[in-house]
């Protein structure tokens, strides 16, 4: 399973390539607050806005809610989010990009 980290500081769109094509990504609207994980119990922490785009056609753009622990799968691809941070450049979001099973 091809697989790669990728880090996406706040509003800085990034560009995933592997043997399945581009996944262009970007993160945005990190904020600490409440949110329901999977199971619908309410949480506290960071969750961001994460947008993909499947290489340069802007029709296939589509964003979601994620945090910590937050599996997301978009047409070949999955995208498991690992921490999400500040840094000495902003926050960031650090993830895991997978082929999708």
């Amino acid at each position: 399973m091809e697989s790669g980290p990728i880090i996406l500081p706040d509003g800085v769109p990034m560009v995933y390539t592997s043997p399945l094509g581009k996944l262009k990504l970007a993160a945005t609207n990190i904020v600490f607050g409440k949110f329901p994980d999977d199971l619908g119990k309410e949480q506290h922490g960071w969750t961001a806005a994460l947008s993909m785009m499947i290489g340069d056609d802007r029709e296939t753009i589509k964003a979601f809610k994620v945090h910590v622990g937050k599996s997301v799968q978009y047409d070949k691809f999955t995208v498991n989010v690992q921490r999400i941070e500040s840094s000495r450049f902003g926050m960031v979001v650090m993830a895991e990009v997978l082929a999708a099973k």
